[in-house]
């Protein structure tokens, strides 16, 4: 083990509950993401830029509302798949806490 790779572990400030060292290890442990109420993204160029026009164009009037439930009902259905496959694999699956994506996020200053 390196002297970083040590320094890391042993470090207080280090509060990520998932690390990796290098790319060729099995994977053990793994930070999924969750679909529960998620928000269609802001109309902004950074989001539309790579998508096609037309359904670039269909972000301006969605844009901040919840996906439609049939998507997210079919993208769950993916997900729930993936973590199985994972897990089935032995490898650890956590998942953040619920979060209000409907909520604007400013700065503090």
């Amino acid at each position: 083990m390196t002297e970083f790779m040590q320094a890391s572990i042993d470090s207080e400030n280090n509060i990520c509950p998932v690390n990796s060292y290098n790319e060729w290890d099995p994977l053990e442990e793994v930070i999924v993401g969750r679909l529960d109420g998620a928000n269609i993204p802001p109309y902004h160029v950074v989001v539309t830029h790579n998508l096609p026009r037309s359904t670039a164009r269909l972000y301006r009037p969605f844009a901040g509302q919840r996906y439609p439930r049939f998507l997210v009902k079919r993208a769950q259905k993916a997900l729930d798949e993936f973590i199985h496959i994972l897990k089935s694999e032995g490898v650890v699956v956590r998942q953040p806490d619920l979060m209000n994506f409907s909520v604007q996020y400013k700065t503090p200053y």
